[in-house]
């Protein structure tokens, strides 16, 4: 669903869509130096923002006003109107989600955060959840938050890099956040970040393949629209978890083929999208064993709805680069003007360059 809020990217700098005739031939192949340019025809490409930092500049302010008033009547009334909504942005991301990622201290979001922070905002969940013990915004809130504590404890790194002490605090705070969530289960009221952040429990404690579907498909059951329940199972089947090469992608097509038509190739190409800008592949649509032809047809499907964001142009750009697809890849450059999706490039402004005026080639 396309968002009113998110608001429009200002670049700076030129396009390449010109510089092909000003080339020689020698440089018109991939990967053309672009200091050979005379100066006044390089790129001056920008960094853009993406729709999910957008999203939080819009949701942000009014989150902190509420709680700093402590008004949790406010926060059930915003939580209950984005779950009505089902919002999402182009890539996938409800926007139910951002408002726990701002409320929960997503730890990768917030690496900065003290832990007097921290523990002030144990204090008010708990709170929250004492004055409004039905609410299940509440409840999983603070499920929520403890998962994100325990993920600040372990740390992104590999297991053998993490400390036995970190090891122990891990383990004792996702447990204490599957505790809040089954207990929370009961609640009339059900919201799709319950089952989200349960399987991130499941995730971090090692659940069995078949209490993980057990989660999965319950979800999904609940909210079949809901993106981040398959990139979740999905993250679970990959190698680096519990998983071995092939069983994510095979997952991908069935979860796909089962929804059919636009809304699976929409979602086989999100599952992708997500996974590729994860890193666990250095060049996905080569080495991932990922449907191409199919994973360009659902995210040419996302460029059509989403006119508003740059971001799904930009993946398809930058997968199409990696395939040397350079007729879906010219488009989409042209699409995205100088604008760099710090998502989809990794940061990497120089292979931006570099892939944008091998797309803008003669040829």
């Amino acid at each position: 669903m396309k968002s009113g809020v998110l608001l429009a990217v200002i670049t700076v700098g030129f396009g390449l869509q010109a510089l092909g005739q000003h080339i020689s031939p020698a440089f018109r192949a991939r990967g053309g130096v672009v200091e050979a340019l005379p100066k006044t025809l390089r790129a001056q490409p920008s960094f853009g923002i993406s729709d999910e930092t957008r999203l939080k500049m819009v949701l942000a302010p009014k989150i902190n006003t509420l709680v700093a008033a402590k008004n949790f009547e406010g926060l059930d009334q915003m939580a209950t109107e984005l779950r009505r909504s089902k919002v999402e942005t182009a890539s996938g991301v409800w926007y139910l989600s951002t408002f726990y990622t701002l409320l929960t201290y997503e730890w990768t979001d917030t690496p900065e955060m003290t832990e007097t922070a921290w523990m002030e905002r144990q204090v008010f969940l708990n709170k929250w959840v004492q004055t409004n013990p039905t609410s299940i915004t509440a409840r999983v809130a603070l499920g929520r938050y403890w998962k994100n504590y325990a993920w600040k404890a372990r740390g992104l790194g590999y297991a053998n890099n993490v400390t036995e002490a970190q090891w122990d605090l891990f383990a004792a705070r996702l447990e204490k956040s599957r505790e809040i969530l089954v207990e929370a289960r009961a609640l009339k009221t059900k919201c799709p970040m319950w089952w989200d952040t349960l399987q991130f429990v499941a995730l971090g404690q090692g659940w069995k393949v078949a209490d993980f579907d057990a989660v999965f498909d319950d979800a999904v059951k609940f909210e079949p629209g809901y993106t981040q329940f398959y990139v979740n199972k999905a993250t679970y089947l990959l190698p680096r978890w519990y998983g071995k090469e092939g069983d994510w992608q095979a997952f991908a097509q069935d979860a796909a083929d089962k929804m059919t038509g636009e809304a699976g190739d929409m979602l086989y190409a999100r599952i992708g999208w997500r996974i590729h800008q994860r890193g666990y592949y250095s060049g996905f649509a080569r080495d991932a064993g990922y449907s191409w032809p199919r994973m360009k047809k659902g995210l040419q499907t996302i460029v059509d709805k989403h006119t508003d964001s740059v971001a799904p142009a930009s993946e398809l750009a930058c997968l199409a680069y990696q395939a040397e697809d350079r007729e879906c890849a010219k488009p989409m450059f042209e699409r995205v003007g100088m604008v760099v999706d710090r998502n989809a490039w990794q940061d990497d402004m120089a292979r931006f360059i570099r892939a944008r005026t091998w797309a803008m080639m003669q040829y």
